[in-house]
């Protein structure tokens, strides 16, 4: 019996590449980084390969722009988390957990690590997920300065040790914490051997951990 074709849906080009992005995104959750191809992610969009090709060109761009859409996600969630709400404490051991779920434990700091050493000419503000990502970076930095401006000028105090622009201040904060998850992600599978810890120390006490220390970059008293 031939196979049947999956009926062909019209799509505009910006929700055609979101349908794929979504396929992709499963497949890697469901599969991993291994099984992440052309052929895996048509089937699971019920879509042609070629039509894939037509729209991102090759599979390393595919996966640059599904690491682009996740950024997206991460960064929506943290910018609507760090928004102040009446009644609610603000939790940043929360946050710091939610960023490491969603970017290191998944899988997706070691396809974009990947990606760097295989492809390193790829840019990802060259692609239209990418300039959204780079819109949000800016907007989370900004978010992150007000905060500290704020405090800066209620307790008239910098600690020793912090910038003096809160501009920078909020670039270390951004540098520390994105230079974690991506590494925590590349070695989280034999650094707690190596080191002798056990397996959900990260989850657990580095988060914990770095979570203060953001704290005090961002709060002087604390």
């Amino acid at each position: 019996m031939a196979e049947t074709k999956p009926k062909r849906i019209r799509r505009s080009s910006e929700e055609a590449r979101r349908h794929i992005l979504s396929a992709a995104e499963t497949v890697l959750l469901e599969q991993g980084h291994g099984g992440l191809n052309l052929l895996a992610i048509a089937k699971q969009a019920g879509m042609a390969h070629s039509t894939l090709l037509h729209h991102f060109g090759d599979i390393e761009s595919l996966k640059l722009a599904l690491v682009a859409r996740v950024q997206q996600i991460v960064l929506r969630e943290v910018l609507e988390k760090l928004q102040p709400r009446h009644g609610e404490e603000f939790d940043i051991n929360d946050l710091v957990g939610f960023v490491f779920e969603r970017i290191s434990d998944s899988g997706y700091a070691r396809l974009f690590a990947w990606l760097v050493a295989s492809k390193p000419d790829a840019s990802l503000w060259d692609m239209q997920e990418g300039q959204e990502v780079k819109r949000l970076i800016t907007d989370l930095r900004q978010s992150i300065a007000h905060q500290i401006r704020e405090h800066r000028a209620a307790t008239n105090l910098i600690a020793p040790g912090h910038f003096k622009d809160p501009g920078e201040q909020a670039s270390a904060i951004l540098v520390l914490v994105i230079s974690a998850v991506f590494g925590h992600g590349i070695v989280n599978t034999f650094l707690p051997d190596a080191l002798g810890l056990e397996e959900d120390f990260f989850r657990n006490q580095f988060v914990r951990w770095l979570s203060e220390i953001l704290s005090s970059q961002a709060d002087p008293q604390t």
